[in-house]
């Protein structure tokens, strides 16, 4: 199984894609809330900066393709060192 791209009208990339400024986590630590981002042909404000909220999400992986080539993980998957 890979992961396929949604929302690619506002979460979009041109070359390496949109810049990351701040991952949201919940007090606890644990919890990933969301994402602030720019895209690659913002301006740098805060009028142009993105956000994502996560609702209900059960599991994500905040690996790039680099590290993972962009498969997904499960029960079949093993490390290797």
């Amino acid at each position: 199984m890979t992961a396929k791209p949604i929302l690619e009208k506002h979460f979009y990339h041109d070359g390496r894609g949109p810049e990351l400024q701040r991952v949201i986590w919940q007090s606890n630590g644990k919890d990933l809330l969301g994402f602030e981002y720019f895209n690659p042909d913002d301006e740098y404000s805060l009028a142009n900066l993105k956000h994502i909220r996560l609702d209900n999400v059960i599991a994500y992986s905040m690996a790039t393709v680099d590290v993972h080539g962009c498969n997904l993980a499960n029960a079949n998957c093993g490390g290797h060192i």
